[in-house]
This record gives C-alpha cells, sequence and structure tokens, in this order.
C-alpha cells in the first residue's frame, strides 16, 4: 500500500478515509467519514519550486518528520504519516488537476490558505458559512480556491460531507479527479475501478452520462387510518444529472 501511495501521490491530493470500525463511520452521514490533504515530501517540494518558500515553513517540520497529511480531527488540527494514516478500511484518492498543474505562485497561495487554518478549533455545527472553525471539508473549501463543492442543508445549516467532496469528482466537467481507489479485508490490498468508487458513491451510467442515485419519499397522511397507520410512505428512485457549472 505504501508503495502504491508513493508513486501515485502528487502535492495537495486529497486522501479519503474510511474506518468502518470507527463510531463515527455510523454518524458521519454518506460512505466517506474523512478527508485529509497530502502536502508532499521534501524532495517532490523542492522539485515543484516550493520548499524555501515562507508560506511552506509552518508545515516544514512535520514534512521532514515524515508527516506529510495535513488534517482537522475533532481534537483540532494534525499531522500524519502515511503509514499512520493508511490504519483504515478504505482510501480514495482525488486530485485537482488545475491546482497540480497551475503556477507556482497559485500553489504558494494555497499553502498560505491552508496555513491560516492553523490554530482553528473543530466545528461541531459543522457550519460551512462560518470560519472561525472548521472540520475537514471546511478546511479544504477555503483552501483550493473558486472551486463550488457540493454541499448538503442539515437542520437549517449547510454543510460539507467527505462524501460532498468525493462525489464532485464525478461530476461532468469537474475540476476534481479521481486517482485512486484502495480497498484492504483480510485477504490483503485491493486495487478497485473508478467505476467501483462511483457505484460506491451512488452513480450510475447512463447513456448520456453519470447520473447520482437518490431517494425521495412522501408523508402523506392517510385517508383511512383506521387500517392502523396514519401516514402513508411512498418512495421512490431518482436520478440527477450532475455537471459542474
Amino acid at each position: 500500500l505504501l508503495e502504491k501511495l508513493e508513486t501515485t501521490l502528487k502535492p495537495f491530493d486529497l486522501l479519503m478515509e474510511k474506518k468502518a470500525y470507527k463510531f463515527t463511520d455510523l454518524t458521519i452521514p454518506g460512505h466517506w467519514g474523512h478527508v485529509g490533504v497530502y502536502l508532499g515530501t521534501q524532495d517532490q517540494l523542492i522539485r515543484l519550486g516550493l520548499w524555501d518558500s515562507p508560506q511552506i515553513a509552518p508545515f516544514k517540520e512535520n514534512i521532514k518528520k515524515g508527516k506529510s497529511i495535513f488534517q482537522v480531527r475533532r481534537t483540532g488540527l494534525v499531522f500524519d504519516s502515511l503509514q499512520d494514516f493508511s490504519n483504515l478500511d478504505e482510501m480514495a484518492i482525488l486530485r485537482v488537476e488545475e491546482l497540480t498543474n497551475r503556477s507556482k505562485e497559485d500553489q504558494l497561495y494555497t499553502l498560505e490558505l491552508l496555513s491560516d487554518q492553523l490554530g482553528k478549533s473543530y466545528d461541531f455545527n459543522f457550519n460551512a458559512m462560518t470560519g472561525k472553525t472548521i472540520t475537514c471539508t471546511e478546511m479544504i473549501a477555503f483552501s483550493y480556491g473558486p472551486i463550488i463543492w457540493p454541499m448538503d442543508s442539515i437542520l437549517g445549516r449547510l454543510t460539507i460531507s467527505p462524501n460532498n467532496i468525493a462525489e464532485l469528482a464525478f461530476y461532468e466537467n469537474s475540476p476534481l479527479k479521481a486517482v485512486a481507489y484502495i480497498t484492504g479485508d483480510k485477504s490483503g490490498m485491493h486495487i478497485r475501478s473508478e467505476k467501483e468508487l462511483a457505484k460506491t458513491l451512488g452513480f450510475e451510467r447512463h447513456e448520456d452520462g453519470l447520473y447520482k442515485k437518490f431517494t425521495e419519499c412522501s408523508n402523506e397522511v392517510n385517508p383511512n387510518p383506521y387500517d392502523g397507520a396514519f401516514y402513508s410512505y411512498e418512495c421512490n428512485k431518482l436520478y440527477k444529472n450532475t455537471t459542474y457549472q
């Protein structure tokens, strides 16, 4: 797994995480429970001409120690090595290709925005409209430039879940690309296809492209409550075209 990651990952890649053995896997909506930012190794950043810039200074010490993953956990902002981060059941690598291929100045600006998140505490309200506190997904939304991330309205708040981040990779004309999907079980590591990742996220391919599957249920008063049910429920599977604009 580490060999696969070391040959695949590029600075600014996003690492999706699923830990089925964690209680939070049941409380966070969607398949994925967390996302972290891969800052890159010292050698990679030297090749990009970023290592000696002041914007990398807040991250240098941890990168030298091999802790190249920058993320927000409930305890706050933390750094992880690839080996420690890989204690999971599933992982996906996503890439903002525009940022990977952008100028050095744009990459430095992203590093500056990422460093601006240092010192913030966890956003237990999951409110994507405030920058005083952050979640793992909000850190990315605040730092990766003018990307419109999918959001959900939950209890009157706009939130960005890890699933929202991953789903964007399958929008038509999306700035985000799925690079790898890896799962593990008792038999070992498995390299999955992009099609399998899309299916995991609820996408189905139709003749004219990928569509997101969702369920819509109606809740109506039963006109004949004497049969024991005061409400009648009817659910239908619907498909939504997902085009990034």
